[in-house]
């Protein structure tokens, strides 16, 4: 069952700002102290579901969980491009195998 209905974006302003056309709320961060900064607030303020700029998340991973005793917010790491590995898209595929039971979104045609 959802939490509620709140939904963030941690990143790059260059990353990001397509997301607020679907209304997430945009934490653009610069440097590390930022996007740590940010996450600790978006586990306070309540979130679902927040998006994490790949760049962030491998620098930040041992903090992408929610507090203890909660199941929220979950964090979703997505590729921003600035990172070579596929640590978001491989994280992507996992809930997509976890979700549907197969990998068949990210089959090659």
């Amino acid at each position: 069952m959802v939490k509620n209905d709140k939904i963030a974006i941690i990143g790059d302003e260059s990353v990001i700002l397509c997301f607020k056309v679907f209304g997430a709320k945009m934490f653009g961060v610069t440097d590390i102290a930022q996007a740590k900064k940010a996450i600790e607030d978006v586990k306070k303020q309540n979130y679902s579901i927040v998006y994490v700029a790949q760049v962030w998340a491998k620098q930040l991973k041992h903090i992408l969980h929610p507090l203890p005793d909660e199941t929220f917010p979950i964090f979703v790491v997505i590729p921003d491009g600035r990172t070579e590995d596929s640590m978001g898209l491989e994280k992507l595929k996992n809930a997509a195998r976890k979700a549907l039971g197969s990998d068949r979104l990210f089959e090659e045609q």
